[in-house]
């Protein structure tokens, strides 16, 4: 599922839906929305349990959180992918009632 960086929020990125969510709560018909890519081969990222980037080598050893995917060791279930803007832009519209 793509992600897109808003106006409504910089630092974190969200579904079509999500923002389109936001718009109506807002009350906002127009926004253009910056479409987000995946970071990757990088040592820190996204702990989905505390919403905050973090480093990979600290992800188990202070987290009382922590708990592998596979149950046996490795990777964090909380551990998701951290993002960054590309130059691909797009307009949102939500129509008024």
């Amino acid at each position: 599922m793509k992600r897109y960086f808003s106006k409504l929020d910089d630092e974190h990125c969200y579904s079509l839906k999500e923002i389109k969510e936001d718009m109506i709560w807002e009350q906002i018909t127009e926004m253009e929305v910056t479409e987000a890519k995946r970071v990757i081969g990088v040592s820190y990222f996204f702990c989905t349990k505390y919403e905050r980037v973090s480093e990979k080598k600290h992800c188990g050893v202070w987290c009382k959180y922590y708990s592998s995917r596979n149950h046996k060791n490795g990777r964090c279930r909380y551990s998701g992918y951290c993002y960054e803007p590309t130059d691909k832009k797009r307009i949102i519209r939500i129509k008024s009632e």
